[in-house]
This record gives structure tokens, sequence and C-alpha cells, in this order.
């Protein structure tokens, strides 16, 4: 019982050092910015709007089966939009969780029939624990952690370790050794649901068999093979395979053969896998020494085994292939370390070809088995565990320092990209991306100086133009904007964004025709287009064209339920219908996404305003103020609600705020002057209406207030010029009025 309880206490204790550490390390990264492909995986993608879209989930990959990486943003997007908190944590979860496992597969091993007895498993505790540490503080971890749509890589990773643990829990116990097994199997296929890379999980499994519990040897002259084993590992094998219908062409090919990694050059699989025997070394490079770590290398494809670096990295690999094969009885725990790196980093770096060759979150997986070869042969070279421990705190502890630095340089786009430009200045990309940041920020004089220098090394860039084009119109630099989605389309007119963003333009303009012309053509080529279909309602609003343009909105949000800018301009509309209702349940809809806009409040005060339900509206028009205290029209809209409940004196301060931010606000002049004459103080209110009609000198409500204002004074000719003005600038009251005030007229003596 003393045994089992002191065992205890120090799992226990190995499981709060790890997730110390790993808090430790990624204690910095909560608050880091989406970055790269996290937009179209999570921020612009509809599919995880929904926990029900399912289906869409399944279909949104060209790689399928990634459906529960894709349901976990879901879930994210679920309990808290795109707040990059929560997803931080989630990200964060699972990297300390696996590294736990980790430490249990280790600790499990260590128990295994070739190592119980033997001088490593007397360190048991600690070699685990330090495989754990090394993994979960190691920086080159943070790609495939802090780059949030890199869940594949660390949550298929997650599964991966728990399936091994877990089969390890049945091989090495006797009573419910069913259970383990079934945890195993359902921790596999969640695997495989989330990235490719698990179909190597029965491999490892098969080497844990031959390592550790002599499978594959003899005895008594006769082969063991364990086929209870290989047979339930075949049947998961099968299921990655049979995601593609067993076509090994769907496997194999490369959708992009232009290389993602050098310019100019072309992917095939012939040097793809020449090129990985220089990657590898790269990789084995950065685990051992972790300094000049690049989200986007400027890596060259290698053409031939003879060239030197190339044949270098071959003689290496296999080298390190044959010390696993030498070590393999005499330290089974350091050969399994080599052979789980290199049959982990197969599916990524053999034959599989991938525009990318190189990306850092491919090692994450792999690199338990770099982990426990560490801890191994750190622990063995020190032959004293103190040591040993000592050692190993040191390492853990440079590389959580590492890890801290490198989560800064993930903290937003520029910070990340500006990394990217130091390390590969001949890259297009870098300069693309720093530009897009800029422009997001603001800083346009900034962006449009890495454009340029964007389509200096990449002149025909139909990405460089197209955000140069975005940059120019958030300018109001409508001609220049025009320019640059011309020359884009010159290039290629397949594009569906620069027809979209060519419309905004004209959409801007007031050229109605040319933005739904633009708007149709993005639409024809990708009729799935919901922020086009969204810009295209908002345009057939302007034209009067109501219906039509609901049409779009519903067609919008039927394609992405989520699309907030959709929901926001379909409220618009429904309140222009006088549908307030349905236009408060989209702006409502826009406000728990995102609480802090303070137009959509002033929005939904206006609807609730239409159907005098005047408490709600005060409530939202008091939070507009809230967030946006200069916010004038917002003022103006509660000095109605006050006027309107009778309290004159809070109106009237209102409207003097409004025209305080804005001098030159019609409406706000407009409704103080009739305040003004309903309190009788004609004088003001004819000097409001002089106002506002100086400013806009056909605006027909003021003029018809104006006429108001003159008969309340007995100035019937004045009145009657006013009215007259009114309805030849279209008011229809205006006519009605107008003959009241000839009755009056001809009434009086």
């Amino acid at each position: 019982m003393n045994l089992a309880k002191s065992a205890a206490v120090r799992l226990s204790a190995a499981v709060i050092i790890i997730v110390t550490v790993g808090l430790l390390a990624y204690a910095n990264n909560y608050r880091n910015s989406w970055h790269f492909d996290d937009q179209s995986y999570i921020v612009q993608n509809p599919t995880i709007r929904s926990l029900d879209n399912f289906r869409g989930m399944w279909d949104r990959l060209s790689a399928p089966g990634r459906v529960v990486v894709l349901y976990s943003f879901a879930l994210n997007y679920h309990f808290g939009g795109t707040d990059v908190f929560g997803y931080h944590v989630v990200n964060n979860a699972i990297h300390v969780t696996a590294a736990v496992f980790v430490f249990g597969i280790v600790w499990m091993l260590m128990a295994t029939p070739r190592m119980a007895g033997s001088p490593p498993a007397r360190g048991r505790w600690l070699v685990a624990l330090f495989t754990a540490l090394i993994f979960v503080s190691h920086p080159l971890q943070t790609q495939a952690v802090t780059y949030i749509c890199q869940r594949f890589a660390s949550l298929a990773t997650l599964f991966y370790v728990m399936s091994v643990f877990w089969y390890l829990c049945g091989r090495l116990r006797r009573r419910g050794a069913s259970v383990y097994f079934v945890l195993a199997a359902v921790s596999a296929v969640l695997g495989m649901f989330s990235k490719q890379i698990v179909i190597t999980l029965p491999v490892v499994i098969l080497i844990i068999e031959w390592l550790f519990f002599g499978a594959f040897t003899r005895h008594g002259g006769r082969l063991r093979i364990p086929w209870k084993v290989i047979v339930p590992l075949a049947v998961l094998l099968m299921i990655i395979p049979a995601l593609y219908s067993f076509r090994a062409g769907a496997i194999l090919s490369i959708k992009h053969k232009s290389s993602g990694s050098y310019r100019g050059e072309l992917i095939n699989r012939q040097s793809y896998s020449l090129t990985q025997l220089r990657v590898i070394p790269t990789y084995i490079r950065l685990l051992v020494f972790p300094v000049g770590q690049n989200l986007l290398y400027d890596f060259k494809t290698s053409k031939s085994l003879t060239e030197p670096k190339t044949l270098a990295g071959l003689i290496l690999i296999l080298s390190l292939i044959a010390l696993a094969l030498a070590l393999r009885r005499r330290n089974p725990l350091a050969a399994f370390g080599i052979f789980w790196f290199f049959v982990t980093l197969s599916v990524e770096s053999t034959v599989i070809p991938i525009r990318h060759v190189i990306f850092e979150h491919r090692v994450y997986l792999p690199s338990v088995g770099f982990c426990l070869l560490a801890a191994s042969l750190v622990y063995q070279w020190s032959r004293q565990p103190r040591r040993a421990a000592a050692v190993l705190s040191v390492i853990v502890l440079a590389l959580t320092v590492l890890t801290h630095e490198r989560n800064k340089v993930w903290r937003d786009e520029l910070t990340l990209w500006e990394d990217v430009k130091e390390k590969s200045p001949h890259k297009m990309r870098p300069y693309l991306n720093t530009g897009i940041a800029h422009s997001a920020n603001g800083e346009f004089e900034k962006a449009i100086a890495d454009f340029q220098i964007a389509l200096e090394k990449v002149p025909n860039s139909i990405m460089a133009l197209n955000n140069l084009g975005i940059t120019y119109t958030r300018q109001h630099r409508y001609e220049e904007a025009l320019a640059a989605f011309d020359r884009a389309l010159a290039i290629s007119d397949k594009w569906e964004e620069v027809w979209n963003n060519r419309g905004d333009v004209f959409r801007h303009r007031g050229e109605f025709a040319a933005a739904l012309a633009d708007y149709d053509r993005a639409l024809s080529i990708n009729p799935q287009m919901y922020q086009t279909l969204s810009n295209r309602g908002v345009v057939l609003a302007h034209l009067g064209r109501d219906e039509e343009s609901l049409a779009d909105f519903q067609r919008s949000l039927e394609i992405a339920p989520g699309f907030i800018e959709a929901h926001q301009n379909r409220g618009n509309l429904l309140g222009r219908m006088r549908r307030y209702e349905e236009a408060i349940a989209d702006f409502t809809v826009v406000i728990r996404s995102n609480p802090r806009i303070p137009q959509i409040y002033n929005n939904r005060g206006n609807a609730y305003r239409r159907l005098k339900q005047y408490d709600l509206a005060l409530a939202d028009y008091n939070r507009a103020i809230d967030l946006d205290p200069d916010f004038a029209e917002a003022y103006n809209n509660r000095g109605v609600v006050y006027r309107e409940q009778g309290r004159a004196d809070l109106a009237l301060k209102d409207y003097d705020k409004a025209l305080s931010l804005d001098p030159r606000y019609v409406t706000a002049y407009n409704n103080r002057g009739n305040l003004h004459k309903v309190e009788g103080r004609y004088g003001a209110a004819l000097e409001d209406f002089n106002t506002a009609l100086k400013i806009e000198p056909e605006n027909r409500y003021v003029y018809f207030n104006r006429a108001k204002t003159h008969l309340s004074r007995h100035d019937f000719q004045a009145a009657l010029r006013d009215a007259e003005i009114s309805r030849h600038l279209g008011y229809s009251q205006a006519a009605p009025f107008i003959n009241r005030i000839k009755q009056v007229m001809h009434a009086r003596p």
C-alpha cells in the first residue's frame, strides 16, 4: 500500500510539474492575434458558425476527414465567437495534455518486459518526466500551439499519444484490458479524423511490440507474430485511405505544382523527396539548437542526390536509423525515440508532395521521439540521477525561456511577418502580409510601400494588386484603387475577390450600375460568395429594390449563418421597411457577436423607438454613447425619445450636444427647431431651420417644418412659400398642408 501511495504521489507531482512548466512557457500567448490561415479556417469560415453544420465541416477542406478539429473550432466559436483568447486556452490545454500523455507513454514503456529491471528503468520517473518537459517547453512547438489553426497538428498528436498510452495500459494490465484497447481505438479514430499523420500509428504500435514485447523474434524455432494486434491495426490503417476512396493518385498527387517555399521552382514527388533529405536535418538542428525559427522558410528544392547537402542529409538519416537498429537490444528506449521520429515524420517528409516543403509544425508529433531520445541519453550519460536532473532542468529552463520569447514573435501579424521578412528577405509574401497588417491598422502609406515592394518581387501578383486596391479604397483614393483592380483583372479575370472589391469602389462612388455588374461577375465565378451577396444587397437597397436586396441578404446568411455584416445590413433594410421586430432580431445577433459596436445599438434603439418601446430604446442609445461619447447621432436620437416622452429639457440638452459634436448635423437642427416651435420659441426655431437649409438647401422636411413655424406666427405668405417648395421637392404631406394654409388665409377677415 505504501508503494502504491508513493507511486501515486510521484505521478501526481509529475503531472503538476508538467502542467506548470507548460503554462509558464505559454503564459504570454493568450492574446496573440489571428495569423495567416486562421482567417480562412476560423475567422472567415462560415461552416463553423453552427454546431449543427456537421456536413459543411466535413466538406470544408480538400483533405477529407479533418472534421474533429473543425468541430472543435465550432465549439470555440459557439462559446466565444472570434475572441482569440478561448482558442488559445484550448490550444494550450491540448499541448499540456499531450505532454502528460507523453509522460504516461514513457512511464508505461519502462514497465514492459524488455525494460523492466534494466538500468534506465531505475530512472523511470525522471526519464518520463523530462521527456514530457522537453516536449512541453520546446520552442519548436510554438507553431503547432500558438498558431491557432495548427490545432490540426496538435489535436491529432494528442489523440495519437493517447492511443499509444491506452494501448500500453491494455498490454500491461490483465484486468480490464479490453476497456483500454477500446479507448486506444477510439483515440486513434478521432486522431485520424483530425489529421492524416495518424495513419502511422499502427506502425508505431508494431514497433513497440517488436522492441518492448519481443514480437517478430524467434522463440523455440518459431517467429512470434502478434496476430491479435496486427489485424485490428490493419483495420485502423484502412480508415484514411478509405477517405480517399482508396485512390492512390488522390493521396500522392499535388494540387499546386509550384513550390511555396522557393519562387519559380516546381515540385514533384522526386524533387520533394530529395528536398526532404535536407529538410529533415534542418528539423533535427532546430530540435537540438532552436535558434532561427521561421514561419516561412526560403528553401530551394533539391534536384539531384549528388548535391553535397542532399547527400549529407541522406547519410545522416541512414546513420540515425542504423544507430537505432544497433541500440534496439541494448537501449530500446533510445532506439524507439529514433524510430518514432522517422516513422511519424514519414507522412509529410517522404513521397507525398506538399507545396511548402518545410513547416515547423510538422515536427510536433515526431518531436516526441526526439524528446525521449534526449532525456534517455542524458540520463544514461550522466550516470547519477541528481546530475541528470540538474542537466535536464537547465535544458528545460532554457527551452521555456526560448518558447516565451518565440511567442512574442507571434504577438500579431506585424511582429510575425517582420520576423519572416528579416529571415526570408527574398520572398514576396512577408511584404504582402506586413502590408495587409499595416492596412488593417490604418497605416496606409506603410501598407502601400510594402505592396509596392511585393510587386517588385512578383510583378504579376494578383494578391498584392488586390490588397493595394483595398488600401487605396480605404483611403478614398478610388481612381488608384480602380487602376490596381483593373491591372489584377488584366492578369486574370477569374478572381472573384477582385471583382467584388472593384464593385465596392463603384458602390462607394455611387456608381451602382457598375457595382452591380461587378458583383454579378463575382457571383458568376463563385455563387457561394456570401460577402458579395451582402454587398449586392446593399446596392439593391440603395436603388429601392428592397425585395431583391432582402433576397440577397437571405442567401448570404443561408451560406454563412454567422456572417455578421449580412445581419447588420439586413437589419438596416428591415428597419427601413418598417419590419422593426425582425430588424431588432438581426441587430441583436450582431451585438451578441460583438457587443462593442455603438452604431448597432443606435440602430436597434431606432427600431425600439419606432415600436414606442422607449425604455429599451433609451438603454440602447445610452450604451451607444457609453461606447462612443462623441456619437452625435445617438445623442440626437435619444433627444427624440426624450421629446416623445415629454422631457423637453433633456431633449434640448441632447440636441445641443449632438450639434456641438457635429455643427453640420441637419437632422439635429431640424429636431431642435421642432422642439423650439412646440415650446413656443419661434425665433429660435426659425434660426435652426435657416441654419439647416444653409447646409442642405433642398431638404424638404426642413422647409415643411419651417412652413409650420411661419404658420404658427401667422406669417401666411412665408408658410405658403415654404410649403410649396417642400411639395416641389417631393414631400407628400406638403399638399394637404398647403390647402390648410389657404383655408386659414381665406377664413381671416
